[in-house]
């Protein structure tokens, strides 16, 4: 009885971590995001298409990752790089 109580106690705080550990790379890749939009904004596209590759690279989300795509993209057609788009 007391080692089935021990084992639930221990997956859950399995769980937890888990879920804390996610929760930090999300914060992670939004803290990313929100330098990659800054950059875009001061016109510092080289720094600001290596943020959107970074961001890309930390999330799983499709659309998040489309949007990324673009902006990195706009990010290196301003700087005259389109052959880095291929």
């Amino acid at each position: 009885m007391k080692t089935q109580r021990t084992i639930r106690i221990t997956t859950l705080l399995f769980a937890l971590l888990a879920i804390g550990g996610a929760a930090l790379a999300d914060e992670e890749a939004d803290a990313r995001l929100a330098e990659a939009r800054e950059a875009m904004n001061r016109a510092r596209y080289a720094e600001a298409a290596e943020l959107y590759a970074e961001y890309r690279s930390r999330v799983d989300a499709e659309e998040k990752v489309a949007e990324a795509l673009y902006w990195e993209a706009f990010a290196r057609y301003r700087l005259d790089r389109t052959q880095e788009l291929k």
